[in-house]
């Protein structure tokens, strides 16, 4: 039975043994908690304002303490003043209360037994397939300090922690336990707010989201890691897109852009979705030179779009997941062919909006051409799209080329009902 040991004295926590363990990145430094509370923001850091963060700032770490501590059975862990007493096998579990990007350590003078550590998004400990990297190990020592290292970066994504005592031959003690957090100096430079709370909780778990996964030298998109842990170029473009209203970070937006300009990960529309992202880092800089050092590329992407438009290219990867049947995975049966035709017109038509900013009437009448002649060709048919299902709809709205009866059509086909909606979708896939 797992018995919670309320809040488990936070002074210990606070007032823990120094660790012993020399950590990759110094503290927090360089600005302060200056900023306004967000009571919807799940950020720990939402306060805190650097006098002046730049793109090639190294992380920072803080240290956070657990919410809550259960222990499993109870009678094996004793709360004293300064530490805990371990008096029995058993696991203790730390629930920090957020997911964060962090490892897990703590401080034992005596420890003399076998003990495992491990991580998780969840309640429990994860189980992944033999394909991930597990997520719990016996620690590592450094003087008194045991410190969980999953992968050579330390950080995964934490929520709850665990302490594993695999055998017991004497009492001995925790002085110490500390999530040690990473964070890129970052300032909430956007703000929201309306009448629904849910709405303002929404925008700012989402910022906190992306803030998460601001790495030292480019974004991420994998907080658990699952061995892929690199810029996946799709999830970047509205990750950028995000960073980019709630923090102002255009420096560190244009560093990702460098990053990924060379890579769509082997998949047709992160090709795309990276045209996207210079097109909405442009049009929120007006930086024309990043934009004409990155034309070419993005013509040879929106050609090869064109190309093999109407072909049923093999597209990799595209669409959803497990929750809508897992088109992710299953790219080339019609709804993501569909999906990615529209996605195709949308980057043709933004380009051409972007290059005609640019000065470049060339290529805005080139791609402004492309866009309409598969728009118009698809129109001759009154029911062109009726085979659509939620996805390749809302890339057909995103378009901004359908007239307002076909929008109000798409929407009360695949979007006004969820049931409908989701049972449509998996039956394309199964």
């Amino acid at each position: 039975m797992r018995v919670c040991i309320a809040l488990f004295f936070w002074l210990f926590f606070y007032y823990s043994t120094t660790a012993q363990v020399n950590e990759p990145y110094e503290p927090l430094h360089g600005g302060n908690y200056s900023g306004l509370p967000v009571r919807g923001s799940p950020d720990p850091l939402i306060c805190y304002q650097w006098k002046n963060p730049k793109a090639d700032d190294s992380l920072l770490l803080y240290t956070l303490r657990p919410k809550k501590i259960s222990a499993t059975p109870v009678k094996s862990f004793r709360q004293d003043k300064n530490s805990i007493t371990v008096k029995g096998k058993g696991d203790l579990l730390f629930d920090f209360g957020i997911e964060n990007a962090g490892w897990i350590e703590f401080d034992s003078p005596d420890l003399a037994d076998s003990v495992e550590m491990s991580i998780s998004e969840y309640d429990q400990p994860p189980d992944y397939p033999s394909i991930y990297p597990a997520k719990k190990a016996a620690p590592k020592k450094y003087g008194n300090t045991y410190r969980l290292e999953l992968n050579t970066e330390l950080y995964e994504g934490v929520r709850y922690a665990w302490i594993h005592v695999r055998t017991f031959s004497k009492a001995w003690h925790i002085t110490g336990l500390r999530l040690v957090c990473q964070t890129r100096p970052t300032n909430y430079n956007g703000s929201f707010s309306c009448s629904d709370t849910m709405l303002t909780r929404i925008w700012y778990t989402g910022a906190y989201t992306v803030r998460l996964n601001l790495l030292k030298d480019y974004l991420g998109a994998i907080l658990m890691n699952r061995g892929d842990r690199f810029s996946w170029t799709g999830d970047a473009y509205p990750a950028q897109a995000a960073s980019m209203v709630a923090f102002g970070n255009y420096d560190f937006v244009r560093k990702n852009i460098d990053f990924t300009a060379n890579q769509s990960n082997g998949i047709r529309s992160y090709a795309l979705y990276w045209v996207l992202s210079l097109i909405d880092y442009f049009k929120y800089t007006a930086d024309t030179a990043t934009l004409g050092k990155y034309i070419l590329n993005a013509c040879a992407k929106l050609d090869d779009a064109y190309t093999v438009y109407g072909t049923n290219p093999n597209l990799e990867y595209y669409g959803w997941d497990e929750r809508l049947g897992a088109g992710f995975e299953h790219p080339n049966i019609p709804e993501p062919q569909n999906a990615y035709k529209m996605l195709s017109i949308r980057a043709w038509k933004e380009f051409s909006e972007a290059a005609g900013m640019y000065g470049r009437t060339d290529l805005r009448d080139k791609y402004d051409n492309y866009a309409r002649e598969k728009i118009d060709a698809l129109k001759k048919n009154a029911a062109w799209y009726l085979d659509f299902g939620l996805h390749a709809g809302a890339d057909a709205v995103t378009t901004r080329l359908l007239s307002s009866d076909e929008i109000k059509e798409i929407y009360e086909k695949s979007f006004a009902d969820r049931g409908v909606t989701r049972t449509k979708n998996e039956r394309q896939v199964l």
